[in-house]
């Protein structure tokens, strides 16, 4: 193994240890919750994903909306 890093051990580093991500929270009804998680899991997806990229779109959309002057 000359030359090479050793392997890590442990779990690699996850979002709350990150610098670019922050912990957030809200209220959702018990039942959208529900739906939610369910289809998550059939797309394989994080609901960390999801509000990403929702927020993301939401941004967009009235970035610009204010640029049309509306």
């Amino acid at each position: 193994m000359t030359g090479q890093e050793p392997k890590k051990r442990g779990r690699p580093k996850g979002k709350r240890s990150s610098n670019e991500h922050i912990q957030v929270a809200g209220y959702i009804r018990k039942e959208t919750f529900r739906r939610m998680k369910h289809l998550l899991l059939d797309e394989e997806m994080e609901i960390s994903e999801l509000l990403q990229q929702l927020i993301d779109d939401w941004i967009l959309l009235k970035q610009n909306n204010s640029s049309d002057g509306g």
